[in-house]
């Protein structure tokens, strides 16, 4: 790979990590926003989901295909260090299933407050994992974010009890959730 070529991998990697200003607020953030439920197949069985690993350097992210109303895929940017899930504006605008809820929601990322819009998701799935109908956030993501469409958090990943990546395989595992999560 020639200096220009992994320059320009180096600095979609970058966005696709920081997604510049737009996601930087919401990396690690907080909020009181959704409580959507996942479902699987059946108790007990494992789901296996495409992960495409992107590394430079000691750089990595996790993209990952998700699905709404039967439509997709489309590139969400896996973070277990942000407890929101997000969808890009252009998405929502995009799917006329994906309605604004009106309301907005607080959210915290390392160094900064804002509050965003929210966006209710009533049918999508992490591949071909069920998630829950939920109220997410609405991102204004820059072209910088590398094409990401939005961000899949801790919020969506905790319903299935363990979650794992294998990054020389390229899938990540999901647990059947415990009853009652």
């Amino acid at each position: 790979m020639g200096k220009g070529a992994g320059r320009r991998k180096l600095a979609t990697l970058a966005s696709l990590l920081g997604c510049a200003a737009a996601i930087a607020p919401v990396t690690g953030c907080s909020s009181a926003a959704g409580s959507g439920i996942s479902a699987s197949p059946s108790p007990g069985k494992a789901i296996t989901v495409p992960v495409k690993i992107v590394t430079h350097g000691p750089a990595t992210a996790e993209l990952v295909p998700v699905y709404i109303d039967g439509k997709g895929p489309y590139t969400f940017l896996l973070d277990t260090g942000s407890t929101v899930s997000s969808i890009s504006q252009k998405l929502v605008k995009g799917l006329p299933g994906l309605k604004p809820t009106g309301s907005t929601t607080q959210i915290r990322g390392v160094a900064t407050t804002t509050r965003v819009p929210q966006v209710r998701v009533p049918d999508w799935r992490l591949g071909p994992a069920k998630l829950a109908p939920d109220t997410v956030s609405e991102l204004k993501l820059s072209a910088t974010a590398g094409g990401v469409d939005g961000l899949l958090g801790s919020d969506e990943l905790r319903r299935f009890g363990a979650v794992t990546i294998n990054f020389t395989t390229g899938q990540l595992r999901l647990a059947h959730p415990a009853s009652g999560s």
